[in-house]
């Protein structure tokens, strides 16, 4: 039991820092737009994608393949792909 919590201290500290990018996106999303539900102009466009593309980073970074140690990775090329479908709506 304890390996197992020290094996996942250790990965987050190797993840954790690769992260930052994603988690300052969300941030600065929230903290210009919390108080606009929806608008339709680029930048709000440009703004809401920049999370998931830093994720996109995330995956590149840290690699990507068919284990279920890099499950989480696939699940972000959905996101990926949501967002193209949200840019192609605003169009």
């Amino acid at each position: 039991m304890l390996l197992d919590s020290l094996d996942v201290v250790l990965q987050l500290k190797s993840v954790g820092p690769k992260l930052v990018p994603f988690f300052k996106t969300l941030t600065i999303y929230f903290v210009l737009f919390a108080e606009e539900p929806r608008l339709e102009s680029p930048l709000y466009c440009a703004i809401k994608c920049l999370p998931v593309v830093s994720l996109m980073f995330f995956v590149l970074l840290h690699g990507m393949s068919f284990s279920e140690y890099y499950s989480y990775s696939r699940k972000v090329t959905v996101l990926i792909m949501s967002d193209i479908y949200y840019v192609c709506s605003m169009v």
